[in-house]
């Protein structure tokens, strides 16, 4: 029968061969329940350091495209600079919001 290998996408012809004994890691929960490893999605943390580089990329786009003589004709260090510092602005808000959410979950 055919069969997609969920890797890579490939399609393979396979047939029955028998059982495979393996270990499963199971987490548990404070209240003692028992969930196997694939049973759970887990959340992914966020990757603050590509987040700033995304954001202050965005910040440089943002001063070029303005209209404002002023903005985008600035020396490009003080712009690499006015970039980073809003990304780091930006971030430290979310980064709030992020633990208030957190605290009111608990």
């Amino acid at each position: 029968m055919k069969a997609k290998y969920k890797n890579t996408g490939e399609i393979v012809d396979v047939e029955p061969a028998g059982s495979l004994n393996c270990t499963v890691a199971v987490y548990q929960e404070k209240d003692g329940r028992k969930f196997p490893m694939y049973a759970l999605e887990f959340e992914k943390g966020i990757d603050w350091e590509q987040r700033r580089y995304e954001i202050s990329k965005d910040m440089m786009a943002a001063f070029l495209s303005n209209s404002c003589s002023n903005i985008y004709t600035g020396y490009p260090d003080e712009q690499a600079k006015y970039a980073v510092d809003f990304a780091d602005a930006l971030i430290a808000e979310l980064k709030k919001e992020t633990k208030n959410e957190t605290d009111a979950d608990h």
